[in-house]
Parts: C-alpha cells; structure tokens; sequence
C-alpha cells in the first residue's frame, strides 16, 4: 500500500477553465458556472477512492451524508465544514507565489473581420433563401416549418452547413436551385394573394437569388466540380483551353486574355507538366506532350457523387490524388443555361429589389451588368474579341525561342473564398518570416480546402485529423516541434488542427501564430485550444486571430457574446451546447437578412484578392530577391518568387506565382514518394512498370467511354474551353 498519494492537477474542476488575456481587452474572457452536485461529487470520488481516507473510504455513502447533502441544502456550517476538510486536503498555491515565479509572454487575441466574397455572399444567400421560403410555404407553422421542434435535428444540420458556407460552400446543385426557384413562382402566382407584402418580398428576393446563381457560369461549374475557384492570369492558350473550368471575362491578363478559372486537379497538372517540360524549344513536341498529359488528366479526372462539403477524401500530405468516376449527369447541366439569363440583368435586378438607387458603378462593374448578354451571343464582338485576344496572345507565347520563359509569369490572382485568400496571405508571410502557425479548424471542408491551397504554395504543413492514424498525428506532432527552421532556408511551417484534438493535453510551445477559421461557440473549448501554445513554457508572444465574415451568422455570434459580456453575464449557458439553441441567434436567422451582391462596399470582382494586414512593414526576402520578367525570360532555370506590396493602410497585397522553387521541389519530393509506394513486385509488372516510365501507355486499358464523353463535353462547353 503506499505510503503516500498526490493528485496533481492545474485545473480542480472543468468548472474552472478560465482563458487569461493580457490587456484590457476582455472580449474573450471564458467563465463557467460552477455546478454543486457535480463537483463535490468529483471531489468526494478523489477522497474516497484515489486518497482512500476514512472513514469516506470504508463507508461511501457517509460522504454524501454528512458532506455534499448538507451543503446543497445549504444547511448550517455546512460551508465551513467542506472548507475545513479541504483546506487539510489541498495544498493550493496562492495567485501572488504563480504571479511572482511564473511570466507568461503576452497573448494578443484579436477577432479579424473580413467583407465576403461574391461567392460567399451568393452561399449564404441560397441559405438564406431556403429557410425564407420554407416560413413563408409554411405559414411558419406546423411540422414543415424548418423551426418546427420536430424538426430540430433538420435545422441543425442546416445551420451547421451555413456556418461552413461562411468558408466555401458547393453542396447546393443545380437542379436543388432550379426547384427552389420554382417553388417560389408557384407559390407567387397560386397563393401571392394571402401572403403579406414582407413574404412576397422574400420570395421575390429568393428568386432573385436563384437566378443570379444558375446565370453565373463559375458557380454552375464549381457546383458541379465541387472545386475551390482559383482565378490564374497569363497562362498560355494551349492551357487554357485543356484545362479551365471556366472563364472570367469581367478581368483580363497581362496579355489581353480572360482570366482563366481552375480547380486544384488542373493546377496541379499545370504545375507538373510545366516543370518536366519547361525545357522544351519546339511546337511540334509541346504539342505532342500536351496531347498525352491533357487526355491522361481528363480520363482519370472526376469525382464521386459523394464528394459535396460533408464527404471528401481524407488524404494526408503526399498521398496520392484520388480521382474516381465523374458525375457526367451533373457535368451536363453546366452549360444548360436558362433562355431567360440572357435579359436577365443582376445589377439592375437588385437595386430595384432594394427599393433605392445605387451609386454609379465602375466600369469593371458596367462590363459584369452585359456579361450574360455577350457571354451566351455567339455571333456577338465579343466572342470575336476573345478569338483576337487568343490569337495574339498565341503569337507572343510563338515568338519566343523559349516557350517557358513567358509562362513563368503565370499567377493567382486570388480565389472564391474570402478567408481562404486571407489565409494564404497570413500563412505565406509567416512561412517567409520563418515562423511556425497553427490553424484551428472546426468542418472538415475548411481544411480540406486549405491543404490543398498549401500544396499548390508548395507551403510545408502538418496535418492533425481524426482521420490520420493517431501514430501517425503524434508523428506529425513532433515533426512540426521540432521543425529546423535554419535547415529549411529559414521558412516556417503550419499545423493544421481539429478543434475536437486540440484539448486533450498537448503542447505547442514552438507556434506563436494561432489562427481559428471561424469563431468557436463554445468559449471554453477555444480557450483550451489557446492553451495548447500559450502555457508554461513559451517564451515569445503568442498572436491568435478568429476569423469573422462581416454581415454573417459569423458577426451575429461576436456580437452576442459581446452583449453578454456588456450586461455582466461572463457565465456560459450549459445549457447552450449549439449556436442553434441560442434564442438571440434563432431571432437573427428568422430576420432572413439577404446579402447585397454587387455592392460597392464589398467590391464589383469575383475574385477575393490575396492581401491582409501586416504587423511588419517594408520588404520581405521574397520581395528583395524576387525576378523581373526580363531576368526571367533571359535565365530559364530560374523560377519566380513570392512577391507582395505593403500599402500605406497596413495592408499587404500579394502577388502569387503559379510556379515556384517551393511548389517544384515539394511536387517533386510527393511524386517520388508515391512512385516508391506504387513500385510493383515481380519481373512482369517491372517490365510494365519501365515502359510506362518512358512515356509508353497501354491506350487498351483506357477507359475509351470516359475519354470519348469528356471530349464531346469539352466541345459544347466553350465557355470553358475556349478554342483558339
């Protein structure tokens, strides 16, 4: 039996989680309310049965007859008594000894608001639309209506789906719109007449909605991809038309051409079919290579119809891509684009909605008002202009001696998620500042999303999922603490984290950035989250940002807990588990407050631009040794760096190669590792393996059905694939 027995232990109680800021900012300070019953029975389980201490070890039920019951009912010197037994119990460090023998570094939180991309503001305005015209076909009563209590697990999980569309949503398909907007028709024209005029509104603005989504080419082709958008500028035509998507014809290249749209499959084959053959000086070889790679791509090319938001595949870094069967279905419906979005006009269509005259708009903004109307004439001058451009953009790419020179210059221009490209500019310039990051995820599709943008960086990252092997998550654990920084030319490097693994006792002390992709409705789950870089032991200062979409869900819970604070209640409503159960955030979603989408305080583009605000001003050393297109162009091994231009407001743009030292070397060390788990056994498979090695294809184990159809697609789908 020993002798003695130690409970040690930083936090008695789950009661008392606590997150400390330094400062006056008290915005996220945690308090929890302390229940009775449950902790003086933790405590009388620690007495009883770890301290083994008499007579509540030899006789259980004495401690619930003398000590917790008593103090419940608030008997008489019942707190005295439970104080004096614990005060024999505890050895408790006063707060003066902890302040005195422990200085933490200071913890900066601060909550970073961001103005929504088009398409975020398009996501959460087919949400919006949904739950509006699900009230108002309802009469907001029964058991259809959404808010129903029967239909409680319905509600979460639509709510859930609005808090990630907050980052990037594809889940809604075409034909899921086309029904919304003919349920909001019907319901106009057979029961128009016993709605009030706010419910008329809200269908008129839910059709609004619906049109502009199933008129707008990128996001017929994203909701059928089920692709992030990446907006990429001075590729070269021959790329563009293998391997786009779709098209922004609102914004132009360097060379005169439409911004081309991409997925992460296309940019990834880009990348590698650039760099194995960026050497090449003829066009009768390019060709014949771009012929190979681009009906390889497309026959291994899809998706299954599983891959929305909620199913993705879970690989870690250098896994190899898993490209399975297309949903052909969904791909067709593309380009079957109603007859009416040829008048239909978006801009104009919502100022009268909104029953006020806008401000005059840019040209960009004029140009996107006529978009449909040239997009879909194909006898138009535009399309003719777009045939000009490409074959003036052709000669320029033929005049040169060198076809990669000019291809160097290929960039991203930004992406369709507002934070992702807010994201990418915080994590590259800590990468480039070496140092280490930590992004808290809470839905899968965020990180999903996320690692792939790191992969196509070529940004080093680690990945802590509940779908890795935990060998392999605490393995990936140690590699990110004890990531050289000195060895890998002074980069950094980002841990992407669960929410649900982060409070399960690790240790972070190498990360001093700490970023939440969205706000965290329970505070003491961030706290702890928080905890896992500043504790004992860190020895710099520790900056967190929480990442808010303004005008969203995202703000109504800022602004809750800030209200709740203003009025004194710090406590957390256990009661409370889920944003949905919150009475405040169930008023706001019923408000069914739409978006404006071309709106000139959110901006008249797409494409949601790489920048952010920047603590640190003046060049970095991307900048210093960044290449100009001229030192490009006459050194042909060279690759371009990162390059990024601090503004006077303390924000910092980012211009984003295509093609980088980074990207190749870390494309390079993935392919390799994936022809070493691939190496077939055996002196038949070997033989088979060689030829492949050399550029040699067995075309008779082709799926020729895929190929045939995916060409035919590609033929009707001119707008994103534009021919020369």
């Amino acid at each position: 039996m020993s002798e003695r027995r130690w409970a040690i232990t930083g936090t008695l109680t789950s009661g008392l989680t606590n997150l400390h800021m330094e400062g006056t900012d008290d915005d996220y300070i945690v308090r929890k309310r302390f229940n009775a019953t449950t902790d003086l029975c933790k405590i009388g389980c620690i007495i009883s049965n770890f301290l083994q201490i008499d007579p509540w070890y030899s006789r259980n039920r004495m401690w619930n007859f003398y000590v917790s019951g008593p103090f419940k009912k608030g008997k008489y010197y019942s707190d005295y008594q439970l104080k004096e037994l614990l005060s024999h119990l505890i050895v408790r460090h006063s707060m003066k000894d902890i302040h005195n023998d422990i200085v933490l570094p200071k913890l900066h939180h601060q909550a970073t608001l961001l103005k929504p991309s088009y398409f975020d503001r398009l996501s959460i305005n087919l949400f919006i639309a949904v739950l509006a015209v699900n009230a108002v076909t309802s009469n907001r009563e029964g058991v259809d209506f959404m808010f129903n209590q029967s239909n409680r697990g319905s509600l979460r999980r639509l709510i859930n789906n609005l808090q990630k569309a907050t980052f990037y949503w594809t889940g809604f398909s075409v034909g899921d719109i086309t029904n919304l907007l003919n349920i909001c028709k019907f319901s106009l024209k057979e029961n128009g007449d016993s709605y009030n005029e706010r419910d008329k509104k809200l269908l008129r603005e839910s059709i609004y909605v619906s049109k502009v989504a199933l008129s707008n080419n990128r996001w017929r082709t994203t909701s059928s991809v089920h692709e992030m958008s990446y907006f990429v500028a001075n590729l070269p035509p021959w790329i563009r038309k293998n391997y786009t998507i779709s098209q922004y014809t609102d914004q132009h290249d360097d060379f005169g051409a439409p911004v081309g749209v991409y997925g992460f499959p296309q940019l990834i084959a880009i990348q590698r079919f650039y760099y194995r053959n960026r050497f090449i000086k003829t066009e009768e070889e390019l060709s014949e290579k771009m012929q190979h790679s681009t009906t390889l791509f497309w026959e291994n090319y899809g998706r299954t119809n599983d891959k929305l938001n909620d199913v993705h595949r879970h690989k870690a870094l250098n896994q190899e891509l898993d490209f399975t069967s297309i949903d052909f279905e969904s791909i067709k419906e593309i380009d079957n684009i109603p007859s009416w979005a040829i008048k239909f006009d978006p801009v104009k269509e919502e100022n009268r909605l909104q029953d006020k005259v806008r401000v005059q708009r840019t040209n960009n903004m004029k140009q996107g008002n006529n978009q449909l109307k040239r997009k879909y004439n194909k006898q138009g001058k535009s399309q003719k202009r777009i045939r000009t451009n490409g074959n003036l953009i052709e000669k320029k790419y033929e005049t040169t001696g060198k076809l990669g020179s000019l291809m160097r210059t290929a960039n991203i221009l930004g992406t369709a998620s507002a934070k992702l490209s807010y994201l990418r500019s915080r994590l590259v310039e800590n990468e480039i500042k070496g140092e280490k990051s930590i992004v808290f995820y809470e839905f899968e599709n965020s990180a999903y999303y996320l690692t792939e943008l790191l992969d196509i960086l070529g940004i080093s990252y680690f990945l802590y999922s509940p779908h890795i092997p935990p060998v392999q998550r605490s393995q990936n654990l140690i590699d990110f603490d004890e990531w050289d920084i000195q060895k890998h030319s002074g980069h950094g490097v980002a841990l992407v984290m669960d929410l649900k693994l982060a409070a399960h006792g690790l240790t972070i002390l190498s990360a001093t950035n700490v970023f939440f992709i969205n706000p965290v409705w329970n505070k003491s789950v961030e706290a702890q989250a928080i905890k896992r870089a500043h504790r004992i032991g860190q020895k710099h200062e520790v900056f967190v940002e929480t990442l808010i979409l303004e005008d969203t869900i995202e703000e109504e819970m800022y602004k809750n807990r800030q209200a709740e604070e203003k009025k004194g209640e710090h406590m957390v409503n256990t009661k409370e588990r889920e944003m949905i159960d919150n009475a405040d955030i169930q008023d706001y979603i019923m408000q069914f407050r739409f978006l404006c989408l071309y709106d000139m305080d959110y901006g008249t583009s797409e494409i949601s631009p790489i920048e952010s605000k920047s603590k640190f001003q003046g060049k970095l050393k991307s900048d210093i040794y960044a290449l100009s297109i001229n030192e490009m162009n006459e050194s042909e091994a060279e690759l371009p760096c990162l390059q990024s231009e601090s503004k006077n407001n303390g924000v910092r743009r980012w211009s984003i190669p295509l093609f980088t030292q980074n990207n190749m070397t870390k494309l390079s060390e993935s392919d390799a590792k994936i022809r070493k788990k691939s190496r077939p056994k055996g002196r038949e498979n070997l033989s088979k393996s060689d030829n492949n090695s050399k550029g040699i294809y067995d075309w008779s184990d082709s799926n020729k059905k895929t190929v045939k159809l995916m060409k035919k697609l590609r033929q009707s789908r001119k707008v994103h694939f534009p021919t020369q």
